[in-house]
């Protein structure tokens, strides 16, 4: 799932542009696409790993199959529903175009990966004869842990790259789980204080809450917890918080508590007809969740909550799919929206200072792309450790953690081995800098020397640099395996966390094997901290090692 990279020509890392996906668009309803037959009904067996290339397959011949069999294709919204969207949403007359449009595109592709890759994480944590409230609590744990709390004020990302990334804000954490949820089969919805304000000097979104029968059991995104009930009561319900009888979570006045409001958030895309007549397809034999009634949904919540309404207004809310992707991946956005979620995803503070006081050109792109191109791997990339872990395929992610960690450690001792490493880039570096000049000075002289011999003559030396660039990278890559190296291990922490967790669901909290696991993840937590212990994920490496080291305190 990996994005190829335009690398841009101004600065080093805020100008890292991404054209968004490099993926090529579909070629039309019908398109001269012959990599597989279109006579065929599509199924959910084309959708078996659930990553990009078979999605954009999948929407092509959808495509395809609707327009030979039009029974079967979208209808367009009922003047209802139109009216409907209209009044309880804050979706412009243009996007509810968008979202009639009978033909799917890359945004429904990226929709339909984006789903899959939550129904792939859900089902690892289906837990049979668990209730509503439980299977609520396990889901919104596991996001407690593959989503660390970081306050930024960069723009709001889906929440499949929230996931992906593994950190985000308390409102984004939110969304991850009502996704999440979604395909657990769960109704969730978001809680917002009646008059605490956040730093955004909005209503603060505190919570989430999932729907059971008359109740909507309520969970602190900031704990991935239930919250506490009245004594006797394992949860608390919104139904007794609205009559003041539990106490309020960490920094929420009762009053707010009391008065919490729920709002009902899903992606826009939900609402597509063509979207629900893809569910239609494939309800026979894949069971993924991508489709929503508003109508209904609304009338169940506000049989327990007249005033619920759908979450609208507000720059906390991710944008939609075609809002965050550029033109060249189906989208619309201009303003780099992809690109920034993109760059931040790379340490570029970590890029050594003589590489990066390069000035912009073919030289200094190729070497941020040698830079950036690990980091963004690791988050985006399908059958990475980290898309593994995150569909539960978790002894494939650790042997491929490990294997991570061992490569980053030969990069390094390879840089080692190199006498005067540092010197040679820094002679690299200074020819480098004295040919852009050079270049730089014929491109302004009055009358340009383009085709000159002087011009010749540079242009050969860049290429010549090029050829000679094997140290540098070689340097960069030695630079790149101590924060990527911190990364991986604590994805290596978190998924022997995981290990241990299903272990202890598979054979109970006293079995042997459990405590193994929980000791294999507790040393990897106390490896991470020792390794770095000043990294911004400490804190949360220590809060999981106390559970760790709680789970093993257990065993005799």
């Amino acid at each position: 799932m990996i994005r190829s990279l335009v690398l841009a020509a101004i600065t080093w890392g805020p100008m890292l542009l991404a054209a968004g996906c490099a993926r090529p668009p579909l070629t039309g309803p019908a398109g001269q696409h012959t990599a597989t037959s279109v006579t065929d009904k599509p199924s959910g067996r084309d959708l078996a790993d659930g990553n990009w290339a078979a999605c954009r397959e999948f929407v092509f011949r959808v495509n395809a199959y609707f327009s030979q069999h039009p029974t079967e294709a979208p209808c367009p919204l009922t003047d209802a529903r139109r009216r409907l969207l209209r009044e309880e949403t804050d979706l412009s007359a243009a996007q509810i175009a968008e979202l009639e449009r009978p033909t799917l595109d890359l945004p429904d592709a990226y929709y339909l990966e984006n789903c899959l890759l939550f129904r792939d994480a859900a089902r690892s944590l289906i837990r049979p004869g668990a209730s509503v409230r439980k299977q609520a609590e396990a889901a919104c744990s596991w996001v407690a842990r593959h989503v660390r709390l970081v306050e930024h004020q960069v723009t709001p990302c889906p929440p499949a790259w929230v996931l992906r990334r593994g950190w985000g804000t308390a409102v984004e954490r939110a969304v991850v789980c009502l996704a999440l949820w979604e395909q657990l089969g769960l109704e969730g919805c978001l809680l917002r204080a009646a008059s605490q304000r956040d730093s955004f000097g909005l209503p603060r979104l505190w919570g989430v809450g999932v729907r059971d029968g008359s109740e909507v059991w309520l969970l602190d995104v900031a704990t991935g917890r239930a919250v506490p009930g009245p004594a006797g009561a394992e949860a608390a319900s919104l139904r007794l918080a609205h009559r003041g009888e539990v106490a309020p979570p960490a920094g929420l006045s009762a009053e707010d508590f009391r008065q919490s409001d729920v709002v009902i958030h899903h992606a826009a895309l939900a609402y597509a007809p063509r979207v629900h007549a893809v569910q239609a397809l494939l309800s026979a034999d894949l069971t993924v969740r991508l489709a929503v009634d508003l109508e209904a949904t609304l009338a169940r919540w506000r049989q327990l909550v007249p005033s619920a309404e759908v979450w609208k207004h507000d720059p906390r809310r991710p944008p939609n799919l075609w809002e965050f992707l550029p033109p060249g991946a189906g989208g619309h956005d201009r303003s780099n929206r992809q690109a920034e979620a993109e760059r931040a995803l790379v340490p570029w503070n970590r890029v050594p200072a003589v590489v990066r006081q390069l000035p912009p050109g073919e030289l200094s792109d190729r070497l941020r792309y040698v830079f950036a191109q690990p980091f963004l791997a690791l988050s985006l990339e399908t059958g990475q450790p980290r898309d593994l872990m995150l569909r539960g395929r978790l002894d494939e992610a650790v042997a491929a953690l490990v294997r991570l960690r061992e490569e980053l450690h030969r990069q390094r001792e390879q840089a080692a081995r190199i006498p005067n490493l540092e010197e040679t880039v820094a002679q690299w570096c200074a020819a480098a800098q004295a040919a852009y000049q050079e270049r730089a000075r014929l491109s302004a002289a009055p009358t340009p020397a383009t085709a000159t011999a002087a011009w010749e003559t540079v242009q050969m030396r860049l290429a010549e640099l090029a050829r000679a660039s094997q140290p540098v990278e070689v340097f960069l890559r030695a630079a790149v395996a101590e924060p990527l190296a911190a990364r991986a291990t604590y994805l290596l922490a978190v998924a022997k966390h995981e290990q241990a967790l299903a272990a202890q669901h598979r054979h109970g909290p006293g079995d042997p094997a459990v405590r193994a696991a929980w000791q294999a993840a507790l040393s990897w937590w106390t490896t991470y901290l020792e390794d770095y212990p000043d990294s911004p994920a400490a804190a949360d490496a220590r809060h999981w090692r106390e559970q760790a080291l709680q789970a093993v305190e257990r065993f005799p």
